[in-house]
């Protein structure tokens, strides 16, 4: 699928958030040891790729996306699934037993199914509303790559 410049980097960072999740739910089903690597790296990647891309989403794709027409409904759930996701991560950071196994698959599916909604219904609905003008302010304020680029595809066997 070809984005719009604009959306470019959120959208790559979306493939980086991809591999977490998937290795999340590769590794709630191995080893306790897999499951607190998993838990570790998620953590990591959670602080430079994942937070970072939902405050841009909030702070300056939704604003504009709002203000140009956008469908309110798919603000409300993009904020609401942000702040599931964060609850989530919020239960894994304190944890200080070895994660449940079940914690790290709601996780995975719910991070999974929250990029699917955005690259499949946010995304082309906001390229579809959003003018010129507001494309130009975001171009100034949204990278046109991953922010670190620091999630590589890894095995947690």
């Amino acid at each position: 699928m070809v984005r719009k410049t604009e959306l470019r980097g959120l959208s790559e960072q979306h493939h980086y958030g991809l591999v977490e999740s998937r290795e999340l739910r590769l590794a709630s089903e191995g080893s306790p040891e897999a499951i607190e690597r998993a838990r570790s790296a998620f953590l990591a990647t959670w602080k430079v790729e994942i937070e970072p891309h939902f405050r841009l989403e909030e702070t300056v794709l939704l604003p504009e996306y709002g203000e140009g027409g956008g469908d309110w409904e798919l603000i409300r759930r993009t904020l609401e699934e942000h702040t599931r996701i964060r609850g989530l991560v919020r239960r894994l950071e304190q944890l200080v037993e070895p994660a449940d196994p079940t914690l790290l698959t709601d996780l995975a599916t719910l991070l999974h199914d929250h990029i699917r909604f955005e690259e499949r219904t946010l995304f082309p609905s906001a390229e579809s509303v959003l003018g010129l003008e507001a494309w130009n302010r975001m171009h100034r304020e949204l990278p046109q790559q991953p922010l670190t680029g620091s999630c590589t595809l890894k095995s947690t066997e």
